[in-house]
């Protein structure tokens, strides 16, 4: 008798068990089914948002999925910029070599007293590379082997910027020339500067050459001259100081 009604019992709580998950699950307030495929949708974002949701095993598997497509995103930029730099430095190599055979081009022609066609490879030196002193220096000496002193002047000027040790070098620019025709060109200089008396920049022209010829006292003069006219030019005060 006593075994009959602990079966019974047992009996009953398991149907009461079974007719409580029925309702339950009718109700929809149980577990419920699996979360849906695109539940990791509404966490677009990183950091996630915490306490991270734990329903299944999903967090897992959204977590590798997320960091796999970060992961392939930064790789792709990576070898972009990589990309980038690479075809950027070889640009620039390659413009530093057109801007050197132009330079070296230049030379040649200067040598040779072609000082027109010198002075365009100078200038498209001078393009290839906006950072080359040596090229503007060189492009003011065509200008004014030309007589083209209203270009020579910025030349000269921007070449000294570039290169502030430039007054300071021994430099001799009558080696440039293949023939005799420096004297000829600083006399037409100077007679330009006489001619007009308070252009600055003649003055200075004129400094900036004679100092590069081994002129020291006629470059001190002209400098005196040019300082005069411009007192705060520095290219003036540094080219003063070191001729005097």
């Amino acid at each position: 008798m006593t075994a009959s009604r602990a079966y019974v019992r047992v009996l009953t709580f398991i149907l009461l068990v079974a007719c409580t998950a029925s309702a339950s699950a009718q109700s929809g307030t149980g577990p419920g089914p699996p979360p849906p495929s695109g539940f990791f949708a509404d966490y677009p974002d990183y950091p996630p948002p915490y306490p991270w949701p734990r329903r299944w095993d999903r967090p897992i598997r959204g977590w590798d999925r997320w960091d796999y497509r970060r992961g392939a995103d930064a790789y792709r930029d990576g070898y972009r910029d990589a990309w980038r730099r690479a075809y950027w430095d070889q640009r620039a190599e390659r413009l530093r070599d057109a801007a050197d055979r132009a330079l070296h081009d230049g030379l040649t022609m200067f040598k040779a007293g072609d000082y027109g066609a010198a002075t365009r490879e100078f200038m498209l030196a001078a393009e290839l590379d906006q950072g080359d002193a040596a090229a503007r220096f060189y492009a003011a000496l065509a200008m004014f082997a030309l007589a083209r002193y209203d270009e020579a002047a910025p030349l000269a000027r921007r070449a000294v910027e570039l290169n502030p040790m430039i007054p300071y070098l021994p430099l001799d620019v009558r080696e440039e020339y293949g023939r005799a025709d420096f004297g000829a060109h600083l006399d037409a200089l100077h007679a330009a500067a006489s001619a007009a008396a308070n252009d600055a920049d003649l003055w200075t022209l004129l400094g900036f050459y004679r100092r590069f010829s081994g002129d020291g006292s006629g470059a001190g003069e002209a400098l005196s001259r040019a300082r005069q006219l411009d007192p705060d030019d520095p290219l003036i005060a540094r080219l003063a100081a070191v001729v005097e």
